[in-house]
């Protein structure tokens, strides 16, 4: 008896552990964002019936739906042609750092059946209300959605992705790693565990690839 007993509260972790991550968020004037995360590698955006954004292991690309046919662009290349066209222009942009603070304020707010707490975070002396929350599903939800920000903004513009990894380190040093509710911005609509194939995670056998230009 103990040893089924054992095997099956290890039956149990396992599936457990393979569970991913699955979130919805609506930022205002937008569709709702679909987040599908196993691990900092197999990450998964949809946004609406256009396409999708996949982290697969090493790579990072945009899916999209095209006359009924799927096409990908691998991120990476198009960060390298982006970067090459821009080659010799200023960059107008403040790439200065930005002076974040985050202040508990003591109340508290439920948001799609889960409970947080009301910070506020100043970011450049502008004061903006956040509600997060430290349940394992909103914080997976929200790091699987910030690290594709993260991975994306490595290959598009790295000068400028230091935000969203900041924006990671400081809700980590909250102790509330997760997104409810952001004024302005990200609201949790959504937040669960689900089971996804490895294929998932995969780009579809019957995707086009999309060639970048070289200069």
């Amino acid at each position: 008896m103990y040893r089924i007993l054992t095997l099956t509260v290890g039956l149990c972790v396992s599936v457990m552990a393979q569970a991913d991550a699955y979130g919805v968020f609506e930022m205002p004037g937008q569709t709702r964002t679909e987040v599908y995360y196993q691990d900092d590698d197999h990450i998964r955006i949809n946004a609406g019936q256009d396409g999708y954004m996949l982290v697969s292991g090493g790579k990072v690309y945009s899916v999209m739906n095209q006359g009924g046919r799927k096409v990908a662009v691998n991120m990476d290349e198009m960060g390298r042609a982006m970067a090459q066209f821009s080659q010799g222009n200023n960059r107008s942009g403040d790439s200065s750092a930005e002076n974040v603070e985050i202040r508990k304020t003591g109340k508290t707010e439920t948001v799609s059946g889960y409970e947080g707490h009301v910070h506020e975070v100043s970011i450049n002396g502008r004061t903006l209300e956040v509600v997060l929350s430290d349940h394992p599903r909103v914080v997976a939800a929200t790091q699987g959605f910030l690290k594709a920000m993260v991975r994306v903004g490595q290959m598009l513009d790295p000068e400028d992705s230091g935000s969203t990894r900041k924006m990671l380190k400081d809700l980590d040093e909250t102790g509330y790693g997760g997104i409810l509710r952001q004024k302005e911005g990200l609201t949790l609509i959504e937040a669960k565990e689900v089971d996804k194939p490895d294929s998932f995670y995969q780009l579809p056998s019957d995707v086009d690839m999309m060639s970048m230009p070289n200069r």
